[in-house]
């Protein structure tokens, strides 16, 4: 069995620049493994600190929205 690992594709990292061509480009790969029955797994950096912009209760912590409904 195979699986896609995305990792870190989060609104508060993807927000410190332009990541239309990358995120586009993670969305082809993303459904050519869905295409398979692959599954694709997402994984997210999270911190304690309500100060960090990956505050584990922040929206900046969340999957971003453009790809966020293609995890498993």
């Amino acid at each position: 069995m195979r699986a896609l690992l995305v990792i870190d594709v989060q609104n508060d990292i993807v927000s410190v620049g332009d990541f239309k061509e990358e995120l586009s480009l993670m969305e082809n790969v993303i459904k050519d493994f869905k295409g398979s029955n692959s599954p694709v797994i997402f994984m997210r950096h999270l911190d304690d600190a309500e100060d960090s912009p990956l505050y584990r209760e922040s929206v900046g912590s969340e999957l971003h929205s453009s790809l966020k409904d293609y995890a498993d």
